[in-house]
């Protein structure tokens, strides 16, 4: 989420119960309820999450074998999402493409003989990072569709650091 995205999210929930009238002992009472309420709804959450399993579409995809094991529901859920359209996705190596140790690979859809949202990832697979310039894994912290298929791509040649989701692209809560 965006910093600003967040700073209004979490204003929109401190004006549900604060109001402009409050002396501070009522600030810090309602503020207090503010906080219990937002505890309460992320315990919901985790137990939620932790008594149903998440469905498996693609039993036999090791990226998505380890993101069930690894994410909450919610994040697996979009990640699982984002990885059903890769069928959808054709690739290629960009020529003269090395930059600075990473390598670009280009993903894009054909729809009626043209090709549509078309992106670059780079590569550096001795280190597993992936760069999309759709930047959704920079601005909501979830693999992106482009990125899941060059993974897929390359865990395909033998890449085994490819074949599950590299450390650093699971983020902390």
């Amino acid at each position: 989420m965006l910093t600003t995205q967040a700073s209004e999210s979490c204003n929109a929930q401190v004006r549900l119960f604060l109001k402009p009238k409050h002396n501070l002992d009522e600030f810090f009472i309602h503020f207090n309820c503010l906080l219990a309420d937002k505890r309460r709804k992320e315990t919901e959450s985790n137990y939620d999450g932790k008594q149903s399993a998440p469905y498996i579409v693609l039993e036999k995809s090791s990226i998505l074998q380890h993101a069930v094991k690894i994410f909450t529901k919610n994040i697996f859920n979009r990640i699982q999402e984002q990885y059903l359209e890769i069928e959808d996705y054709l690739i290629e190596l960009v020529p003269d493409n090395r930059y600075d140790g990473f390598i670009s690979y280009r993903t894009y859809k054909m729809e009626d003989g043209e090709r549509s949202d078309e992106r670059v990832t780079l590569v550096d697979t001795s280190t597993a990072t992936l760069v999309c310039d759709c930047r959704m894994f920079r601005t909501f912290g979830v693999l992106c569709r482009h990125m899941l298929k060059v993974m897929r791509f390359l865990g395909g040649f033998g890449n085994d650091s490819m074949r599950t989701i590299p450390d650093h692209y699971i983020l902390k809560r």
